[in-house]
Parts: structure tokens; sequence; C-alpha cells
């Protein structure tokens, strides 16, 4: 770690600030990166952080060259600092000893506070921007009645809810799901309702009487939806933004296995709409492959975390909700505490070997218990 901390603070620390401007607080903001990476202990996320690292890195020395552009490293500053942020927030959940029931908890009370604001909005009042105009003017972009909640947009919205409705099946909280349902189907956004069937789907996997008509049901009332939605569905811009990025993409075998760059533009004012394009774009195959590698090495017992996982990876198909603060802290969540769970059983299968060997690992014993 010192050796790559001192291998990316060299090139900015010796400078001063006369030869490139903040070149010391770049130092420092990029430095955050590999430091929260090793606050990480799965290999592929730790891995990811790593070459996050080594991207910025290169486009600050391309600037500094006068080979690359200067907006080009600022935009890969800006977007390390947010990949930072989460892995530090990542690596708190995932060795917290807060119970997940309480987690599970906060996860549906904002989504409950969001419905909330969306049914007012759908009426015509809206209480957060009536609130926020008190401190300043407000943009309106949409139609007043469009439920949005306090993410400005109907998909945001909407996935945002779809993330959390695994856990609205304990008791207690059941009577929410279909009120929130009632939203989304309001938000009008089919890549939500088509995560959120696979995520059921996927739910009763395990269940041998209902399987095949629960999963079946859940995937003919998507398609039935976005049938629906055809026509914005197969007329949307999206087609054609994503054809383009895959051209980009493709243009150069260089291009296809590391991609254009953590700061590069795609074209577009706004993420591509996919995730997972969007990290090819940027990383190649090799930002791809560590994404998959994530998914394969989930291992938990808690079939609703592993519900919204599945959630979440369909939603990325068509939306980018990892850009989005409100979202990327629930994703966040879900995904450390699946990496706890991974870790325990890790913990659990470790002592299980010592007592089978014979062994007493009272030290371990107490690390689990």
């Amino acid at each position: 770690m010192a050796v790559l901390l001192t291998a990316i603070l060299v090139p900015f620390m010796v400078l001063s600030s006369r030869i490139i401007h903040e070149g010391h607080q770049y130092a420092l903001a990029i430095a955050l990166m590999p430091i929260a990476a090793s606050s990480l202990r799965m290999g592929p996320l730790r891995a990811f952080c790593y070459m996050v690292t080594a991207y910025v890195t290169v486009d600050f020395v391309l600037a500094i060259m006068r080979i690359g552009s200067w907006g080009v490293a600022h935009t890969s500053l800006g977007a390390v600092v947010f990949i930072a942020t989460g892995a530090v927030a990542y690596s708190v959940v995932s060795k917290s000893e807060i119970k997940k029931e309480i987690f599970y908890n906060v996860l549906c009370v904002m989504a409950i506070v969001q419905a909330a604001f969306a049914i007012f909005q759908m009426s015509g009042i809206d209480l957060f921007l009536a609130g926020y105009e008190l401190i300043m003017p407000v943009v309106r972009l949409l139609s007043p009645t469009d439920p949005i909640g306090t993410l400005g947009n109907p998909n945001f919205l909407s996935a945002y809810i779809a993330f959390s409705l695994p856990f609205f099946l304990r008791p207690g909280w059941k009577w929410f799901i279909f009120p929130l349902l009632a939203v989304v189907v309001a938000c009008k956004t089919s890549g939500a309702a088509f995560a959120i069937a696979c995520g059921v789907a996927y739910l009763f996997l395990d269940k041998p009487r209902h399987r095949v008509y629960v999963a079946a049901g859940a995937l003919v009332f998507a398609a039935a939806y976005i049938y629906m939605d055809a026509e914005t569905v197969f007329n949307s811009e999206r087609w054609m933004i994503w054809y383009n990025a895959l051209e980009k993409i493709v243009s150069s075998p260089t291009r296809i296995v590391f991609g254009h760059g953590l700061g590069a533009a795609t074209g577009y004012s706004a993420p591509l709409h996919n995730e997972w394009l969007q990290l090819v774009f940027h990383f190649g195959i090799i930002g791809l492959a560590l994404a998959g590698w994530f998914f394969v090495q989930i291992e938990s017992g808690d079939r609703m975390l592993k519900a919204s996982s599945v959630i979440i990876a369909v939603n990325c198909l068509a939306n980018y909700p990892i850009h989005l603060a409100p979202s990327a802290i629930v994703i966040v969540i879900i995904f450390g505490l699946l990496e706890r769970d991974k870790l325990e059983i890790m913990k659990y299968k470790e002592v299980t070997d010592f007592v089978q060997n014979g062994e007493i690992p009272w030290r371990k014993m107490s690390v689990v218990s």
C-alpha cells in the first residue's frame, strides 16, 4: 500500500501549485481511492477500486504532459471522490455490528416516505418542492402531477422503491407492498416493473409447489406491462444512445478491453441509462468481469437481500441508479450487508474446519459468537 500511495502522490506532491493548479489537493483526493480500497475485504471490489486509482492517475499524468485534457482529468477526479465515498460507506456497513433488521427498517421507512411524497404529487400537491422553494427558486422540468418523490424523475423513484420492496415481506411491513406497487405502476417505468418481476421470480425459485406459476406469472406481468407501454419502450431514444456507445466501445481492441477511461465523455449530457454499458464504456471488459465476479461470489442465506440484488442488477439495464446519491446509498447498504453475510459464512466454515480437525479455535469461536 505504501508503494502504491507513493507512486500516486509523487507526480503531484513534488510539483508546486504554480506548475499544476491545486496539484497537492489533487494528489490527496486521488490518494483517497487506494486508502478506501484497502478497507474492502472482497477481492472484486478492491481490485475495481485499485483500477479506478490507476485510471485517474493516468488521466492526470496525461494532462500534466499536455497529451490529455484537463477537463477529462477533473471529470475523472469527481468520479473518484464519489466512488471513494461509496467504498468507505460500503466498508462501514460490511463491518458494522448493527442488526440487519435495523438497516431493513430504515430502507423501508425511506421508501414509504418517498411514496408518500409521490402520492401527494399525483394529486397536484408537492410538499417537497413547496418546502424547498422557501429556501431557493426551483425549476420545474416535469408535469406538476408527476410522481417523483425527492428524486426528480419517475424512473429514479420507481427504482428506489423497487430496491427496498423485498424487505417489506417481513411481518408488520407487508401491508405497504400494494400501495408501493401502485406508486411504481403510476410512475409508468417498465424497467422497474420488469426488475421487480425478476426479483419476485427469484424469491420463489425455492418453492417447488409454486415455482413455475409464480415465476411465469411475474414474467408475464412484466411482459404485459412493457407491452402496454410498448410505444414508449420501443421508440425510446435510449436505443440510439446505446447503439452509439457500443460503436465507440468496439472502435478498437484496446477500447473493448480497457474502455475509454474514467473521465471520458460518452457524448451525452446524462449517463447512458444503462449502468452495465456505462461500466464497459469506461472500463472495458475488465470492468465488466470484475462486476460479474462480485455477483458470482455473493454468498448469503438471506433471500430478501439476494432478491434485492437481482432487482438492482436488472434495473441497471435501463437506468442509472448508481449515479444518483439516494439510490446509490441503498445499493451500498444492500451489497455491504451481502458482504457481511459472506464473511460470517466464511468464519463459520473456518471454525467448523478447525473443530473437524480436532482443534479448539478459541479466538475464532469468539469472533463468530
